[in-house]
């Protein structure tokens, strides 16, 4: 059976551009508009949401008969459960990120990650949204690239100094979007960004 939560890896130095001139200018042609990528999925969130109100309807009788201990831990439990399906919910507000013609926008940095920048890229994720658990994106970012660091972030989102890599994580992406297609789109705004810049530097 075919393994669907593989991990894609597409490094920049990989990358083949046409050298005529024409073909360049079309590639750079594709990528006039920013498309934020947003987390989607219904069912896990609601999940922690029903379980957290269950646990807070099985510790009340538990609170009135004076079973203290118990009631405290299943409360305790309960407001941890509610509190990650908020987080859920409010950080749904902010995109993954938003693929721009001149780089990656996302809530880490303060400016663009430009797509030289960006050096190589996994999205770990079943191929099909209705088998998704959880998703995870990393970036591998060359530190000559590397913009400022905002102080609030997107939760689920950062980047490690230690391995030079942006992670961007969550539940699901959206209906209108799934692994195979971010992964193609990834690949055209970086590709169209690179043959613009071979048209500039003349390098054809």
């Amino acid at each position: 059976m075919p393994n669907n939560k593989r991990n894609f890896s597409h490094q920049l130095s990989d990358v083949k551009l046409p050298h005529d001139k024409k073909k360049l200018k079309d590639l750079a042609k594709k990528t006039k508009q920013d498309v934020p990528v947003w987390e989607g999925g219904f069912f896990i969130p609601m999940a922690f949401l029903i379980l957290s109100l269950a646990l807070f309807s099985t510790a009340y009788p538990y609170s009135v008969n004076g079973i203290f201990l118990t009631s405290m831990i299943l409360y305790i439990f309960a407001a941890f459960l509610l509190f990650i399906f908020c987080r859920t919910i409010l950080r749904r507000r902010t995109p993954y990120f938003i693929l721009t013609p001149y780089g990656l926008v996302t809530s880490v940095f303060k400016t663009p990650i430009n797509w030289n920048g960006i050096q190589d890229f996994q999205i770990n994720s079943s191929k099909t949204n209705a088998m998704n658990i959880a998703v995870g994106m990393e970036f591998l970012i060359d530190p000559k690239f590397l913009p400022e660091q905002n102080i609030k972030r997107r939760w689920g989102s950062y980047y490690d100094t230690r391995t030079e890599k942006l992670y961007i994580s969550g539940f699901n992406f959206h209906h209108d979007m799934n692994r195979d297609k971010l992964i193609e789109m990834i690949l055209l705004y970086r590709n169209a960004a690179l043959a613009r810049q071979k048209l500039e530097q003349r390098s054809f």
